[in-house]
């Protein structure tokens, strides 16, 4: 992993030797990235009931521009950045400080898709967690093994998607998002069995609502910057 730089450095080599990361670089990278992802988490739980313009909400909220998932292939992705001050302690705020001059790398833990997908995947954990307890009676192990089956071939669909999409081949990803559309209609179709008195059945349906939209408008973004591609669309 320390050799990153080096296998993808286009330039002079020893003009670059300071940007080599080493073990302990990459794992405060990967720790800052879920610190993200849990900061997304919570913040969706404030904005689950706006259902118009939340998209545009969390976009602001991570610092995007937009919703823009080919970005990442010209090189224009920027370092997320969330301004939301209210969700950093001071601890990580000096820490955001200090590594604003040196801007940390693109990976695809950086991609818009993926920083969302596992933020609501994050959220119906949690109230997964909260159906075990508050549904122990009337859930039954079928059930919850359907559901976590669902959630396990949703997500494994949605980052084999990321990689397609970072690597430009947008029909495979395609493909791997209506298989995430399958993925989910069959958590919708176990969530129908479950009492909808229960509120973490709500908040889950809700999630997963929100969750089928993004990846309705991916699938769109696709097809259209595909065909953008051949002449098709101007």
């Amino acid at each position: 992993m320390s050799d990153y730089y080096l296998e993808n450095h286009q330039g002079d080599f020893e003009d670059q030797e300071d940007l080599i990361w080493n073990e302990f670089d990459w794992q405060q990278y990967l720790n800052k990235n879920k610190r993200d992802i849990n900061k997304l988490a919570e913040f969706y739980k404030s904005i689950q009931y706006n259902r118009v313009g939340y998209l545009e909400e969390i976009c602001k909220f991570m610092g995007w521009e937009s919703f823009d998932v080919f970005s990442s292939q010209d090189g224009e992705m920027e370092e997320i950045s969330i301004e939301t001050t209210a969700f950093f302690s001071q601890e990580e705020t000096e820490e955001s400080s200090e590594s604003e001059a040196e801007p940390d790398p693109y990976t695809i833990h950086k991609h818009p898709l993926y920083c969302v997908s596992m933020a609501l995947y994050q959220f119906i954990q949690e109230q997964c967690e909260e159906l075990l307890v508050a549904g122990k009676n009337v859930v039954s192990a079928i059930e919850l093994w359907r559901f976590s089956t669902s959630l396990l071939a949703s997500q494994s669909n949605v980052l084999m998607a990321v990689y397609s999409i970072d690597f430009g081949d947008h029909v495979l990803a395609i493909c791997h998002l209506k298989q995430v559309l399958n993925a989910v209609n069959e958590s919708f179709k176990v969530l129908n069995q479950l009492p909808n008195k229960l509120s973490s059945v709500k908040q889950i349906v809700l999630a997963l609502f929100t969750f089928r939209e993004i990846l309705l408008k991916v699938i769109t973004d696709c097809r259209e910057y595909d065909n953008s591609e051949f002449g098709d669309v101007e």
